[in-house]
């Protein structure tokens, strides 16, 4: 681990998210970095979005306003990320990120860029 910032993952929406979730951890622990449970604890929070469902929707609205208003370093994955990018990155500055439903594979990549 050393010098590898802690990562945390916050899953929001319907089966596939979940799925793409464990392999994002999957390959953050095959590179050496800490995933923690607490969003409030990590250097990084990564938020797995859903824009189809309309409660999980709310609850990724909700989660990254309040990790923003934490000055949160933010990185957004999933359906919300592939969708609404222009959106996401002019309401909310703290993304560092956005990671789309295709680029799963590429989290790593995306986490030691920023």
């Amino acid at each position: 681990m050393g010098d590898k910032p802690t990562i945390a993952i916050s899953h929001l929406g319907c089966e596939k998210n979940r799925i793409d979730t464990e392999h994002m951890l999957g390959l953050l622990a095959e590179a050496g970095y800490y995933v923690d449970d607490n969003e409030y604890l990590a250097d990084y929070v990564i938020v797995n979005t859903c824009s189809f469902i309309e409660l999980a929707r709310e609850e990724s609205v909700k989660t990254l306003v309040e990790l923003a208003e934490a000055n949160k370093k933010i990185i957004i994955a999933g359906c919300m990320a592939q969708h609404f990018q222009e959106q996401l990155l002019e309401e909310l500055p703290e993304v560092l990120a956005l990671v789309g439903t295709g680029d799963y594979q590429k989290i790593v990549q995306v986490i030691e860029r920023v």
